[in-house]
């Protein structure tokens, strides 16, 4: 450590006297990474909103760009509504909401979303399927949810940025931002140093010396490397780069198993200004019936396990919460639900069977994802009351070897795209702790093997004007996250192909018959049949629980006597490809109007007008 009167103009002198034999290197190997080096394919937000502007240009008849808010640096949170609207408007239909890039680094969301509403546009005019599917439904489309952080990953000098940049005191020390990264050898990138050290926790993993690995005291191990993120002491506190740009993580920030008081949450749900976009619009817009998120959540590979709702404590159909008793009542919301309802499984099941068959999934990758905590996909589901799907759209396989396994160590690591639920705000503080097998060499294997030993820069010394001889060197920000761009078009083509599956799923209610049968003396019987003619029911089995959508109603509107029956009825869920009756007996003239409408939030609504 130095002191902040020494601080300053040496210290920056020496950095802009680092090695350029060095710097030639490690720039090689930075645009060896085609997934992460200047590719046109990953874009930059001006160059993401014309791609979006200039879609809805091409296809003004279906493509409607809106902005649903704004991110914390002042840009616009970009909505794609997509739907035919000769056949009614965009909320008169079961919606599909699909969003992405919640986490500033995994910018290869935004590419997937943008490529999937290209591919619905021009398959308008070129598939029967596509614009049928568009006359019944509504896509909503948000590319890109987290601006600011996604930024991060494009500047001069880049690094993984998974929250927002809303100014955040990580260190406690009433200074908000005071100690971030710095590109000290001038690569371009922000990776990690670690600084020889026989009290540092790390040594050398012996089977791969490009990796490091946590050390056994208990062994008799001694360590050879403290790490640290790339950067100096800026504050003078003894610690490296622990206060840099803020952020709340977006996807810990929603109202559903809420992480509170730990890293990256914010100080209360919503507070994050993106997050609190989404729910608005989504709060705004009750027929959205289904929701994809790719983010670096995973529910579609397993789905959760399901839970039996106790017998008597809660409803079975829509007005059962309603009927039911006040203690009944009290007793079935005394605990919020943490996993999926029993009843509600089968669908997550058929989904993670089309899932896996249309994008070509195996059953290992190695993306790894956190515990949900705070998580949107999880919000969608217990309190919004919608089938939701996580997925982080890209599954590259390990090369060989038995599957990784996981850190249960429990000591502090990097806050990177696979521990995000340590910090999720910035990487490269610590090497992926793993034990047996090794992720991180899993991770070489597949970049020594797919793109040539890049997307890892080896380590190089360098001379740290605090620190002294250091070496840096690490995974670069963002490489083991998003794919080599040209993975992108086939990965599009694909999941493109699942989420015109997925909108083909939701509920869409129709007339199965309306029929009017004379009784005698002006008296007649009036029967409506009502069709789900989806595949997910009108309403969750959580839903009813958590009374988080309303019942399918029923309005009969007449100058006919009303004998038997309700002008306003509730019918209880329907299920795909099921249908449910209701009766009227009226007493009126024949040849008499009797108007029918049948509205369901999330399955559209349709009108019929029949005669006595």
């Amino acid at each position: 450590m130095i002191p902040k009167s020494v601080r300053g103009r040496g210290v920056k002198q020496s950095v802009r006297n680092g090695s350029a034999a060095v710097f030639a290197c490690l720039l090689l190997l930075v645009f060896a990474y085609p997934g992460l080096s200047q590719s046109q394919a990953y874009r930059r937000f001006p160059e993401l909103e014309a791609a979006v502007r200039d879609l809805a240009s091409r296809y003004p008849q279906l493509v409607e760009v809106t902005s649903i808010g704004k991110s914390v640096e002042g840009r616009e949170l970009l909505l794609i509504t997509l739907t035919d609207r000769q056949s009614g408007s965009p909320g008169s239909k079961p919606a599909l909401f699909v969003v992405g890039n919640l986490e500033g680094q995994h910018v290869a969301a935004s590419e997937l979303i943008l490529g999937i509403a290209q591919e619905l546009a021009r398959g308008w005019s070129r598939s029967d399927s596509i614009r049928s599917l568009l006359r019944q439904c509504t896509f909503y489309l948000l590319p890109r949810a987290n601006p600011d952080g996604a930024e991060r990953l494009f500047g001069k000098v880049r690094w993984e940025q998974a929250g927002n940049v809303l100014p955040w005191d990580d260190d406690f020390d009433d200074a908000a931002d005071e100690d971030g990264p710095e590109d000290l050898n001038g690569d371009g990138w922000i990776t990690q140093m670690r600084v020889p050290d026989p009290d540092g926790d790390y040594l050398a993993d012996p089977q791969e010396p490009r990796l490091l690995r946590k050390v056994d005291r208990s062994k008799g191990e001694s360590g050879q490397y403290k790490v640290y993120t790339e950067g100096l002491d800026n504050d003078g506190d003894g610690e490296y780069n622990e206060d840099g740009l803020g952020g709340i993580c977006l996807d810990r920030n929603f109202p559903h198993s809420y992480p509170y008081h730990q890293p990256g949450a914010g100080r209360y749900q919503l507070q994050a200004p993106e997050a609190r976009a989404i729910v608005d619009f989504l709060l705004g817009h009750r027929n959205v019936a289904a929701s994809l998120a790719y983010c670096l959540h995973e529910n579609l590979l397993l789905p959760s396990s399901g839970e039996r709702q106790s017998a008597g404590t809660a409803p079975t159909a829509e007005t059962g919460t309603l009927r039911a008793p006040a203690a009944a009542r009290r007793q079935a919301s005394a605990q919020p639900a943490t996993s999926l309802h029993e009843d509600d499984l089968p669908y997550y099941r058929r989904a993670s069977e089309v899932f896996r068959k249309l994008v070509g999934v195996g059953d290992r990758s190695l993306i790894t994802t956190p515990k949900p905590e705070g998580a949107y996909f999880e919000w969608a589901y217990f309190q919004y009351g919608i089938p939701s799907f996580a997925t982080p759209g890209w599954y590259p396989a390990p090369e060989s070897g038995p599957a990784p396994k996981s850190d249960t160590s429990g000591a502090e690591g990097p806050p990177t795209a696979t521990s995000l639920a340590r910090s999720l705000l910035r990487s490269a503080r610590a090497p992926q702790e793993r034990v047996g097998e090794s992720l991180d060499a899993e991770w070489l294997r597949w970049f020594d093997k797919h793109a040539g030993g890049a997307g890892f820069l080896p380590w190089r010394r360098f001379r740290h004007p605090q620190l002294g001889e250091v070496e840096i060197g690490g995974f670069l920000p963002g490489a083991r996250v998003n794919p080599p761009d040209s993975l992108l078009p086939e990965l599009i083509r694909r999941h493109a192909r699942f989420c015109v599956e997925l909108a083909s799923w939701l509920p869409q209610i129709e007339v199965d018959s309306l029929n009017v049968q004379a009784l005698g003396s002006e008296v007649y019987r009036l029967t409506l049949r009502v069709r789900n003619r989806g595949y997910f029911p009108t309403v969750l089995a959580h839903a009813v629980r958590a009374r988080a959508v309303k019942p399918t109603r029923v309005e009969i509107e007449t100058q006919a006597e009303l004998l038997s029956g309700n002008k306003y009825a509730f019918l209880e869920p329907i299920a795909g490809s099921k249908s449910q009756k209701t009766e009227w007996i009226l007493r009126g003239k024949k040849g008499q109007e009797v108007r029918i409408a049948v509205i369901a939030e999330k399955a559209g609504t349709v009108r019929r007008t029949i005669r006595l």
